[in-house]
């Protein structure tokens, strides 16, 4: 009968009444996208350092503590992946060496083993699911709409009845879905979300359709700004890892962040980053407001095709930092 080694470990604790811990380490690839994660980096003698915060690395500290309730030192070693969504996720796939470029060329095999597990906020798609192992959810979101709070339009159903113009963001996932759900509104089209949020408080539009996650954190930093009851499209936010992760480490990653639901530490986060509280614990209140260069936007990305016009890594002189338990 074939027992895996961390089921030996713990009958050994049993029978011994000894504290060993097991060693796992992962080396997990973050992206700038506030509240989920913001990155400073410094330069200094040794190159460039990055110093992680936000909603995933809080999370990532929640996980190496609960890997010590379960007799493991869980090691997290986190550096900065590529600044754009799809290429960050590409680095984890089981086609990595296939997807970089149109018409498709092989990637370094090196450049596809920097990384075991990806942790921008990723929506779980089913095409993902096809190419890399997803992480229990992090956090679920949907489309929603931001109003100002002296405004009497509140759902994209009033303003399609009542001719109030909505702002989108051009060429988003979920613009199209808007405008498939509510064809007769009238719509002004937007190149970065910080336009869209200037239309709103010029009147130019009434509503601003976007992730409701991010629109919960807008508010949180704009008292004028409200988040309405519209909700649609649900989806679920989840990490990315390597199909190649030894089963068991994967399956006690996927333990501690189903931990992470269960003990309310994913609820402690939500009321944090999205609920109002966040400008109070030092987050950067510019963010929501700020230029779509920034990747946040590919947040609510769906299934488009993997980037290929991006493959650039990280300058191998960037320092590192570890979470370790």
């Amino acid at each position: 009968m074939r027992i895996s080694l961390p089921c030996l470990v713990l009958v050994g604790l049993a029978s011994s009444g000894k504290s060993q811990m097991i060693d796992i380490t992962f080396r997990v690839g973050l992206l700038h996208a506030p509240p989920f994660t913001f990155i400073a980096e410094e330069e200094d003698r040794e190159g460039t350092n990055a110093d992680f915060s936000g909603f995933t690395p809080d999370l990532l500290n929640s996980l190496v503590e609960f890997a010590k309730a379960d007799n493991f030192n869980l090691n997290l070693v986190m550096s900065p992946s590529p600044p754009e969504y799809n290429p960050a996720f590409d680095l984890v796939a089981s086609d990595c060496e296939e997807v970089s470029m149109d018409p498709p060329i092989p990637l370094p095999p090196e450049e596809c083993e920097n990384f075991d597990i990806m942790a921008p906020n990723y929506y779980a798609t089913a095409a993902r699911s096809l190419r890399a192992g997803l992480t229990p959810p992090i956090q679920r979101s949907s489309i929603s709409t931001i109003k100002l709070k002296s405004s009497n339009i509140n759902s994209l159903a009033q303003a399609e009845a009542e001719g109030g113009v909505v702002c989108l963001v051009e060429g988003t996932f979920y613009a199209g879905l808007v405008q498939d759900t509510y064809p007769a509104a009238e719509y002004v089209f937007c190149p970065t979300a910080g336009d869209c949020k200037q239309n709103l408080q010029d009147g130019v539009c009434v509503l601003d359709a976007d992730d409701e996650l991010m629109l919960r954190y807008a508010a949180a930093q704009d008292s004028s700004l409200e988040v309405t009851d519209d909700s649609f499209s649900t989806q679920y936010i989840v990490y990315a890892y390597k199909d190649s992760l030894p089963a068991d480490d994967a399956r006690w990653f996927e333990k501690w962040m189903w931990d992470a639901n269960t003990n309310t530490t994913n609820d402690q986060l939500f009321q944090k980053y999205f609920s109002g509280t966040s400008a109070e614990d030092g987050i950067d209140a510019g963010c929501p407001t700020c230029s779509c260069d920034d990747p946040l936007y590919e947040f609510a990305s769906g299934d488009e095709e993997p980037n290929k016009n991006s493959r650039k890594g990280v300058p191998g002189s960037r320092r590192t930092r570890g979470l370790k338990g």
